[in-house]
């Protein structure tokens, strides 16, 4: 599927075809994700804009449903969280950006 947004952005996830990926569809609508399923491994790279004047306003809550739909299998999820109270050093996050 490709998707075009005159306000930027856009996730790509590339895999070795000799991994045999297959198009995974989350059920969740969430702006920026593309997802592959490896085996019985699935893969993710999502972008969290932290502009809710572009991706709207209920953005945080299609993300917690997208991570809720996936919680109980094998996931990688990679990308931009845009995430500013990340410490690096003790892996921990001491409140949720907006």
């Amino acid at each position: 599927m490709i998707v075009t947004q005159e306000t930027g952005g856009g996730v790509l996830l590339c895999v070795n075809e000799d991994l045999n990926p297959t198009e995974y569809n989350a059920d969740t609508v969430y702006s920026e994700q593309v997802w592959c399923q490896i085996g019985n491994l699935l893969v993710c790279v999502c972008y969290r804009s932290p502009n809710s004047a572009i991706v709207g306003h209920d953005n945080e809550t299609n993300l917690t449903k997208v991570l809720r739909e996936v919680c109980y299998k094998h996931v990688l999820i990679t990308g931009d969280f845009n995430h500013p109270s990340i410490d690096w050093t003790t892996l921990t996050a001491t409140q949720f950006s907006s």
